[in-house]
């Protein structure tokens, strides 16, 4: 099955936007929302734990703090060797203090 599309400039008014405009326009957005958080693996201070989950060989939890870590971003651990990105299962926040979170993380890369 063979499908095309054409354009007709004549049903098109030029402050119109087009449906597939409107898609990338909220898939940017979208993007643009997530953030990459990244943290330095060094044995001079602890900014952070993370521990492998016993769920799944990709899966650990880290606690940390830091605000404005969210679901679906990525977490860059940078350590002398090597860097390791994670994404944000879930996170939750503690009450106090305010910007520290436990999230689950799944290893991507």
């Amino acid at each position: 099955m063979n499908t095309s599309v054409e354009f007709n400039p004549s049903t098109h008014s030029p402050g119109q936007k087009t449906e597939g405009h409107k898609v990338r326009s909220l898939l940017q957005g979208w993007r643009q929302k997530l953030k990459t958080h990244s943290y330095q693996a060094s044995g001079a201070g602890v900014d952070f734990v993370l521990e492998a989950s016993s769920e799944s060989p990709k899966e650990f939890y880290m606690t940390a703090h830091k605000s404005g870590v969210k679901k679906s971003d990525s977490i860059k651990i940078n350590d002398s060797s090597r860097s390791q990105t994670y994404e944000v299962l879930e996170v939750d926040y503690y009450s106090d203090p305010s910007d520290m979170w436990m999230a689950r993380l799944v290893l991507v890369g």
